[in-house]
């Protein structure tokens, strides 16, 4: 199992811890905190990833699986529909909300193309480009914890007595 293998696998299971965490309702200082502690670990697990992924550049893999392929194809074309239906029904009720949430999926779907050419890649024998995917899909992982951390942190006041 290769660097995106991994990354692919924690960050399924990590996105579906996040997203139940942070689409409950919050309205105390403890949720807050909570809310910027889980962003920080996103940071850290990003550059953690980052780093290990930069350290074995050259690094030949394991054997990638042609499953590895399929699954991330398969992923992409469900994201790119659930985007479209999500950003179609947004603008039909004008909802911002859903019109966000459209994107984070568009994100969700870029994200699987980076780790589908860096599995293709490794697949033949350019091991440097699984490396390389892998560091922009922490990349990825640490702006989208700083993104959340700087969102907490503004979090209007009125909710937090």
């Amino acid at each position: 199992m290769n660097c995106l293998d991994k990354l692919d696998l924690f960050l399924s299971r990590l996105k579906t811890y996040v997203l139940s965490f942070f689409l409950l309702p919050r309205y105390s200082l403890v949720f807050k905190s909570k809310g910027i502690i889980l962003s920080l670990f996103l940071v850290i697990v990003g550059v953690v990833f980052g780093f290990e992924a930069f350290t074995h550049f050259y690094d030949s893999p394991n054997q990638i699986s042609i499953y590895v392929v399929i699954t991330t194809i398969i992923s992409i074309i469900a994201n790119e529909i659930i985007y479209y239906y999500t950003l179609l029904i947004g603008k039909q009720i004008k909802s911002n909300l859903l019109i966000s949430n459209a994107y984070h999926h568009r994100s969700d779907s870029l994200s699987s193309l980076v780790v589908l050419i860096g599995a293709v890649a490794s697949m033949y024998s350019y091991s440097w480009v699984d490396s390389i995917a892998a560091v922009i899909v922490s990349c990825m992982i640490v702006k989208l914890g700083a993104d959340l951390i700087i969102g907490t942190g503004r979090q209007d006041s009125k909710y937090f007595h």
